[in-house]
């Protein structure tokens, strides 16, 4: 699981659509890229070419040597697109994950956070209209940040998060 700070935290709350979104689109350009015609075309050329050489002259093994090199080249390009798509799909799963946490928050900490980076109030707006003191403020939206993160790197699923809200709250309580 990716570890994660405040300020990632913080950026995912405020801007979860437009970064699935981008990442969907580079996933997309990534599989076209994978399918296209021109990237299978050469290495099944290669790997035709490279079957019908016969290795009797050193010009052939020179000319082999080329291909299989070339072959090898397009096999770890390949590599490294599949890479990045599943670099990509941790990524959203760890914006869904920051996002399941974030839901199981109590109130008011969940509030002030979602005011602040979700809404993208301003901080000092969201303290006033909390009517709570500075201090009491900055205690409840720190606690519920900390929460947060451990609930993220918790053994818990996602599912056990989500049922269990309820029971988590009712055991700190215990």
């Amino acid at each position: 699981m990716k570890e994660i700070t405040v300020s990632y935290v913080k950026h995912v709350l405020g801007h979860k659509k437009e970064m699935i979104s981008d990442g969907r689109k580079r996933m997309k350009e990534l599989y076209e890229e994978i399918n296209s015609t021109d990237f299978s075309i050469r290495e099944a050329a290669y790997t035709k070419v490279l079957n019908d050489i016969p290795q009797t002259s050193s010009h052939s093994k020179d000319l082999s040597d080329i291909l299989l090199k070339q072959k090898k080249i397009y096999q770890e390009q390949a590599q490294d697109l599949q890479s990045e798509i599943i670099s990509i799909l941790e990524e959203e799963e760890s914006i869904h994950r920051i996002w399941v946490c974030f839901r199981a928050l109590e109130d008011p900490g969940r509030k002030y956070l979602e005011e602040i980076y979700v809404f993208n109030n301003l901080y000092r707006y969201v303290e006033q209209t909390s009517g709570v003191s500075h201090r009491k403020f900055e205690e409840t939206r720190s606690q519920a940040m900390k929460e947060l993160i451990r609930l993220y790197q918790s053994d818990l699923s996602n599912k056990e998060i989500i049922l269990g809200a309820g029971w988590l709250k009712k055991g700190k309580e215990d």
